[in-house]
């Protein structure tokens, strides 16, 4: 038992090179604890999360974790110990911005009336992962009051509907057994009482909409269940809370961000240990091809817990105990130049414009590529089939406005030459942060999917935002529109190219630039040495004015999740302020106790020990617990919501952990 509580306090980092096989690792184990909990006896609640620092780098993962709980799935079907128990199911958690937190009557009405393809534009995979046809659509079901995703395809093993659940509300009725999440959706814990769900299961279950910890059902303020509470089934949940948490791409876990993210997960961690049936800590993963002071970031992120590295440092650049570099086979060829005399726009033009060249020429004479020293293939087929695969370029800018002034050169300038060549024009699409998650999943798809690749988008032009979980065999030719501001960041951006063949690497260098300019008269030490020239993460989980930021969400997340279960049937729900006034008048929510779970989540105590390093917390959530519970008491509330009371009494619930203030506008007159 000993050793098992120090098992699930470490967090262990897989630390691999982009390619390296970081996500079958994670998702391998991912899969076993699915299975470990069904055996043990869990045999419902969410098993596994899965969080991405972004959004739009869930996109791809969503089809592959798919594909993976399919198959374990049908596994599951066919073993009589664990078939009774519910079907493996993947959610995707990532907010409105992508996918609806809930439905309301207009948009069932209005999702009812769309035709097949306007609906299915809303669709999270296009591929079914059970029988691997095309043939996955989207509909509405009243009865579920559900979005669906359902095979087409009649001999499909699924069944037809598809267990993948993508509404928010929805995952809090089914609790999926798999969820894809971004870290700021960590911050709903103290929006949405049903958030606890997840992390505690729940008491009762509606017979047609699923679970809920309330006394409804989750839909019913929708005026879509009828159904009355004496009619829901009793639920004791084993071991509800999640087994594991996967952190991917750790390093970007960083700043605000991760300042913010560390407060929330320590109140996750206190909460499963103590206010959850299952009183016991989450077994945390991390990922990253990219890190360095990892044990720093690790233990400012998860409040003092003990990094694990696998592998292990080696004092060798090129091996460890696991893995070695085959010097023989090249990965990438990656080069640099600088241009003199000419601006650094038209550089990048014209160095995309003679690649398309040189890989038009292999085109036309695909014979050429046999004859290429090395080259092990023997019919014009397959070098057709090679050529596919470096036909679509990359072309990677630091702002968005270096992607606008490329691409209208491109359109302007390039296009007009290369058809006077008869040789394709370059046919653009962006990935930026202002492409929205169903463009991103439209550019992916075409570049994955298409019949004919020589006759579609042959351009990306990009972003930071490719530079993770973007992985796409047919990107092997990418262009540096000057080189990232930070080591981590190139690498991840390089590393998008090669997955397959050898790629091509150009790097443009900005000669004005002074940091440009050392890269190039460093170069070929440079990429050598690149794995220890990454910079270490800046993170600080006692940033002195964070705490004002969090605390209002981790309070009411502590109300939502600790006393709320119990206290409903009391006063009623804590969502409504006269509700908390009543609880605290009654003695039910104590001062001092509340006091000391948040210096315990905030980590200023220990077990009743005091931190040192927590004292410049300490007065900030004294006086935030004096004042609340006085404002609370001296106000009379009538149907307030508790967003209404705390604007009242000036404070602010984060929506996400970037939601750190109001947007400042800047326009031109």
């Amino acid at each position: 038992e000993e050793k098992l509580k120090t098992t699930l306090s470490e967090v262990s980092l897989l630390y691999f090179p982009t390619g390296g096989g970081k996500t079958e690792a994670f998702l391998g184990v991912l899969v076993f604890n699915l299975f470990f909990d069904r055996f043990r006896g869990k045999s419902a609640g969410v098993t596994s999360i899965l969080r991405y620092p972004l959004r739009l780098l869930s996109v791809q993962q969503v089809q592959r974790l798919a594909n993976s709980l399919a198959q374990a799935e049908l596994l599951r079907r066919a073993e009589p110990a664990i078939s009774g128990t519910e079907e493996f199911s993947l959610g995707y958690f990532v907010g409105d911005a992508n996918t609806p937190n809930i439905i309301r009557e207009e948009s069932a009405k209005l999702y009812c009336s769309m035709s097949r393809e306007d609906i299915d534009k809303e669709r999270i995979v296009d591929i079914c992962p059970f029988c691997g046809q095309a043939s996955v659509h989207l509909r509405f079901d009243r009865a579920d009051y559900r979005l669906k995703h359902y095979c087409a395809n009649s001999g499909c093993p699924s069944g037809n509907a598809l267990p993948l659940y993508m509404v928010d509300n929805e995952i809090y009725r089914y609790l999926p057994s798999a969820i894809i999440s971004t870290v700021d959706k960590v911050a709903i814990l103290g929006n949405n009482p049903s958030f606890r769900n997840i992390l505690s299961g729940a008491s009762q279950r509606c017979p047609k909409h699923g679970y809920t910890s309330s006394r409804r059902c989750l839909v019913q303020s929708l005026g879509a269940c009828q159904e009355e509470v004496q009619n829901f089934a009793d639920v004791q949940m084993y071991d509800p809370a999640p087994t594991l948490f996967i952190q991917d791409e750790l390093h970007l876990i960083r700043e605000s961000l991760g300042t913010y993210a560390s407060h929330y997960e320590s109140f996750i961690d206190y909460f499963v240990r103590h206010g959850s049936p299952s009183k016991r800590r989450i077994k945390i993963i991390g990922a990253t091809a990219t890190i360095s002071s990892y044990r720093e970031q690790i233990m400012q992120l998860y409040g003092g817990r003990t990094p694990i590295r696998f592998p292990c440092a080696s004092p060798y650049l090129d091996r460890n105990f696991y893995s070695f570099i085959d010097a023989t086979d090249t990965q990438r060829f990656i080069m640099g130049y600088a241009p003199f005399g000419k601006t650094i726009i038209n550089s990048v033009a014209y160095s995309l414009k003679y690649m398309r060249e040189v890989v038009y020429k292999y085109l036309a004479d695909p014979k050429m590529v046999l004859d290429i020293p090395g080259m092990t293939i023997e019919t014009l087929e397959e070098a057709r089939k090679i050529l596919e695969d470096y036909w679509i370029f990359l072309e990677y800018n630091n702002v968005k406005r270096d992607g606008n002034i490329v691409e209208g050169a491109l359109e302007n300038s390039i296009n007009t030459e290369l058809l006077k060549e008869n040789i394709p024009e370059f046919k653009t699409r962006k990935m930026t942060g202002d492409e929205t998650f169903q463009d991103v999943r439209d550019v992916l798809a075409e570049v994955e999917n298409a019949d004919d690749v020589f006759d579609g988008t042959n351009i990306i032009v990009a972003t930071s935002m490719i530079s993770h979980g973007v992985d796409a065999d047919r990107f092997n030719v990418m262009f540096f529109y000057g080189i990232p501001g930070n080591t981590a960041e190139y690498i991840q951006a390089y590393s998008r190219t090669g997955r397959r063949h050898s790629s091509i690497v150009i790097d443009i260098i900005r000669p004005s630039r002074e940091t440009d300019r050392s890269y190039l008269n460093n170069f070929v030490s440079f990429h050598k040495f690149k794995d220890i020239l990454v910079e270490s993460v800046p993170i600080n989980r006692w940033a002195t004015k964070a705490v004002r930021g969090t605390l209002p969400g981790i309070f009411t997340g502590l109300l939502f999740a600790f006393y709320d279960p119990t206290l409903q049937y009391n006063v009623g729900s804590l969502f409504n302020m006269g509700n908390i006034k009543k609880a605290i008048q009654q003695g039910l929510i104590r001062k001092e106790t509340v006091l000391s779970q948040l210096l315990q989540i905030y980590g200023c105590e220990a077990d009743g020990d005091v931190m040192e390093l927590g004292n410049q917390y300490r007065e900030s959530i004294e006086v935030f617990v004096d004042n609340i519970f006085t404002e609370i008491v001296d106000r009379n509330w009538a149907y307030e919501g508790i967003f209404e009371g705390f604007t009242v009494m000036g404070y602010h619930i984060m929506n996400s952990l970037r939601d750190i203030g109001s947007q400042l506008i800047i326009e031109l007159e």
